[in-house]
């Protein structure tokens, strides 16, 4: 039972990450959800692997808890932990090397405990992911919004330049003169007529979005 709930609470772990990763509605995904068309765990922690965003040492450490998983899932011989590390060859002594263990404890106390740690690690590890992605996608959103309100801002320049230009040219159909002293202070509306643009357009585009 305990490594069944486990499994189910990494699962649902892996399966809310894979979702984010893929933009996917994780609640009425067929694929990631609880339907019986969904991933199988496997399939869902390979899946957690071909994305490459996880260590080596990581990946060790999830192939040794599905190997725990499916022998406890379906194995009638798993019937302890002893048992269960004793079917896959090798697991215990890597297991102890990580997690070591105190003498005095028996082997299935032994094996328990280091079973306990390596979940630990593995909800460290997917939260770890999870936060990263979530990172991932804020950088990503504020690279957007800024490529758009650069696209903005250029389009306002654009605009702002030809009124400038039809400006000048209607000063200087006034000026029978050639009196250019009128023309004094331009600079400062041409900066004015930028600004008040950038923020109409600005101002549109946010409506828009409502």
């Amino acid at each position: 039972m305990k490594v069944l709930k486990a499994a189910l609470i990494l699962e649902n772990l892996t399966s809310g990450f894979l979702a984010g990763f893929l933009n996917i509605d994780y609640k009425y995904s067929k694929s990631l959800g609880n339907t019986s068309s969904a991933l199988s765990f496997n399939s869902k922690i390979n899946l957690l692997l071909d994305i490459k965003h996880i260590e080596k040492e990581d990946v060790k450490k999830l192939g040794y808890f599905m190997s725990i998983r499916n022998q406890f899932m379906h194995n009638l011989n798993a019937k302890s932990f002893e048992d269960c590390f004793g079917l896959i060859d090798g697991l215990g002594t890597k297991m102890l090397k990580i997690y070591i263990q105190e003498e005095k404890l028996s082997l299935e106390e032994k094996y328990e405990n280091c079973f306990d740690k390596l979940v630990e690690d593995l909800w460290e590890i997917i939260s770890k992911l999870t936060k990263k992605l979530n990172h991932d996608l804020r950088e990503k959103a504020k690279k957007e919004v800024s490529q758009d309100y650069y696209k903005i801002f250029q389009k306002s320049i654009f605009d702002t330049t030809n009124e400038f230009d039809e400006v000048i040219e209607q000063k200087i159909l006034e000026s029978e003169k050639g009196d250019y002293s009128q023309f004094k202070g331009l600079g400062k509306l041409f900066k004015t007529m930028i600004i008040g643009r950038v923020l109409k357009l600005v101002k549109e585009d946010r409506k828009s979005e409502e």
